[in-house]
Order: C-alpha cells, then structure tokens, then sequence
C-alpha cells in the first residue's frame, strides 16, 4: 500500500518567482533537482511568437531550474545584391538590426526577471532552414514556436515555416497557437 507521509506543510507551494512557478516544481522536490533545458524560441515580433514565449516562462520550471532561451529572429535575405550594391552594406545591417530589436524588444520584456538565461541571434537566410541550423548547432533539446506569424500574408508565411520545422527538425518542436 502507498505510504503518504509527508505532511500538508510541506506541500507549500513556496519560491515561485514573480508569479512564474510550476505549482507542481514547487511540491515535488525531484522537479528542482532537473537539469536545465537549453530551447530555442524563434521570435518574429507576432502575438503568436511571443505567446510560444509566454508558454515557456510559465513553465520555466518544466524546463529545470534555470532553462536556457535562446531567442533567435530571423529574416529573409535583402532580395538583391543589386539593392545591397547601391544602398550599401551598412544600410542593410542596420535593416537587420533595426528590424531585429523591435522583434526581440518584447521578448526581452518578457523574460526580464525570470530565473532563465537568455542569449539571442539573429540569422539572415530561409527561416525554417535557419531555425532547424541554429537549435542544432546550439545543442537545444526543444523548439517552441509560435503556429502562425505576422500579418494576413505573415500567417501564411509562418504557418508555413512552422509547418516545415515540424516535418524536417531532428529536434523536438513544440508549437503554440
């Protein structure tokens, strides 16, 4: 017969940090004592990405004690070198980067605070290609990605890349509406 003897005060749900605790991290002392999941979270600057996000911060505790994120944004590549040629390189970088902090700027907000160490990238290249490259070659155990992206054409378009890095990842891939 199962023994339970553990009494209710040690249920106590304590130590959940800034509202973003796993209730059940919080009552089984095994949960605390996982090693700390490395994921990356593509972000696009949508709602959907950002909620995949959000997923992951109220769970963090799933994830171990303190979970590693890697934040990875990424765009399409300027369409021609022709543009690149007369705008100059420095302009499109700073395209690049512009384009990148609004993307990540909430992400950062959301993480901010939280138990999780955060690194980003940001990738130029095909994004589900870009995706799938970057979680392996920063050894991440898990994808979470938002189902769709940005806009009317951007839903389409991440819904597609969500598709993609569903079927081709060797990693696992969580998706989130």
């Amino acid at each position: 017969m199962f023994d339970n003897s553990l009494q209710i005060d040690e249920y106590q749900i304590v130590g959940c940090h800034a509202g973003y605790g796993d209730p059940w991290a919080a009552i089984n002392p095994i949960a605390s004592e996982k090693p700390n999941m490395k994921i990356l979270v593509a972000i696009d600057g949508s709602d959907a990405s950002l909620n995949a996000l959000r997923y992951v911060v109220s769970h963090h505790a799933m994830f171990g004690a303190e979970p590693e994120v890697v934040l990875v944004n990424v765009h399409l590549p300027v369409p021609s070198l022709r543009a690149k040629a007369v705008l100059g390189a420095d302009v499109v970088e700073q395209y690049y980067r512009e384009e990148a902090d609004e993307a990540l700027a909430p992400a950062r907000a959301l993480l901010h605070g939280t138990p999780c160490k955060v690194t980003e990238r940001t990738i130029i290249g095909q994004p589900d290609q870009q995706i799938i490259a970057a979680a392996q070659q920063d050894a991440c155990e898990l994808i979470v990605m938002g189902a769709r992206g940005r806009g009317a054409i951007g839903n389409f378009f991440m819904g597609s890349v969500a598709m993609k890095v569903i079927a081709e990842s060797p990693v696992p891939v969580l998706s989130i509406k």
